[in-house]
């Protein structure tokens, strides 16, 4: 997976259940000892998740997702944070230029958004994807998702 491990410290509230926050923490297993950091509070780092009172809705994290979309900074923190600091492929949307980049990010809040493929080939083409139907590899094969990523990459750059 590649990725640093790490968890979070949620917050909620004991007589509702409703998310209040939560903390991420994580390890770099490239230093001589483990120790676990203090990544991210998520309300600390997503502004757009501040404005709310008395916990967490669906609609906070539209809100979010709004604003993920126009490719600011907090875009930026959720692409450094998507691997946990590791390069990775969500960082190559910040490269772009400003339809590429749009493109790009919109593309990857489709998978975000949508529960289905069906669905979610409707939201991606909506941004110039194309259909991955004609790999020629079954989707239980490893090798469908790298083609399948390879080939995005590749449409959008």
């Amino acid at each position: 997976y590649e990725s640093c491990p790490n968890f979070r410290l949620v917050d909620y509230c004991s007589s509702t259940g409703q998310l209040l926050g939560y903390q991420v923490y994580w390890a770099n297993l490239t230093a001589e000892k483990l120790e676990w950091k203090l990544g991210y509070d998520l309300l600390q780092t997503y502004p757009s998740l501040q404005r709310t009172s008395g916990g967490l809705t669906q609609g906070d994290f539209t809100e979010l997702a709004t604003s993920l979309a126009k490719g600011g900074e907090e875009w930026q923190t959720y692409t450094n944070w998507y691997k946990t600091l590791l390069p990775n492929d969500l960082m190559t949307c910040n490269t772009r230029a400003d339809l590429a980049r749009d493109s790009c990010i919109r593309q990857y809040l489709c998978a975000l958004t949508i529960s289905n493929s069906s669905t979610f080939e409707e939201c991606a083409a909506a941004y110039l994807a194309e259909s991955v139907e004609d790999l020629n590899v079954s989707i239980e094969d490893n090798e469908y998702w790298t083609k399948a990523r390879n080939r995005h990459w590749n449409r959008v750059a």
